[in-house]
């Protein structure tokens, strides 16, 4: 009979105590990287940067009448 997915990961999650990775069940978490943010360089508002900028747009036109490389310089680059 074939093995089923839960004896796998325990047999997984054994082999990473074993290892000594892991947290104390064995179990491999992974971490995200923090959102990168930006400054606007009028009013120093702080903005998430996407990979569309749709805030940042709409920021920089409705706020300041400006463009997205005035507002946040570089943010193109970044995203």
């Amino acid at each position: 009979m074939p093995e089923s997915n839960a004896a796998a990961k325990k047999r997984q999650f054994k082999a990473n105590r074993a290892a000594g990775i892991g947290d104390e069940t064995g179990r491999i978490v992974q971490q995200k990287d923090p959102p990168k943010m930006m400054n606007c360089s009028v009013c120093q508002h702080e903005m998430k940067i996407t990979k569309t900028n749709t805030e940042l747009k709409m920021h920089s036109e409705s706020k300041h009448g400006s463009t997205l490389d005035a507002c946040f310089p570089g943010a193109v680059a970044i995203a």
